[in-house]
């Protein structure tokens, strides 16, 4: 896919995005190849898609009006108006961090119940965030538990992997 000329408010956001790369030592995420910008982007529409293996899924929407963060089965896992994202950048960039170098655990029941823990390094529990949709029995429960994506123990000025 060719690259696009995206507007200045979707590079805006980006640039935030991209702070976070950066604190890592890591590609910025045009040039990161674990993320690959999806067919559907436009000039004012961003989605670039986690393409890693044998991890979860994870997609970050870009748009004139927002930053979404889609994680596993909850889309809108996070998400961040114009207004939001300009008095809560340190928040924004702090909670993708956390994403991309925590441990990441799910607890599925049934089809209509996630729940997302971040994990750090002590097992200690930083944050979690239930998506519910409709009617759900919390039956026949299951957890799945994913290193970190990026581990930043930082040796020779590297992040590993």
């Amino acid at each position: 896919m060719d690259m696009i000329a995206f507007n200045n408010d979707i590079l805006h956001k980006v640039a935030l995005v991209n702070r976070v790369f950066e604190k890592l030592k890591l590609s910025r995420l045009f040039e990161n190849k674990d993320f690959q910008i999806d067919e559907m982007s436009s000039e004012f529409y961003l989605k670039l898609n986690f393409v890693k293996a044998d991890y979860f899924r994870i997609e970050f929407i870009i748009s004139s009006y927002d930053i979404q963060i889609n994680v596993d089965r909850i889309n809108e896992a996070f998400v961040w108006s114009n207004k939001q994202i300009e008095t809560s950048q340190e928040e924004i960039v702090n909670l993708i961090e956390m994403i991309l170098t925590k441990t990441i655990k799910f607890e599925y029941c049934g089809s209509n119940f996630t729940k997302l823990y971040i994990i750090n390094d002590n097992g200690e529990c930083l944050k979690t965030l239930k998506n519910v949709r409709g009617l759900y029995f919390k039956t026949k429960c299951q957890i799945k538990e994913y290193k970190p994506i990026y581990n930043w123990r930082q040796k020779r000025g590297q992040a590993t992997f």
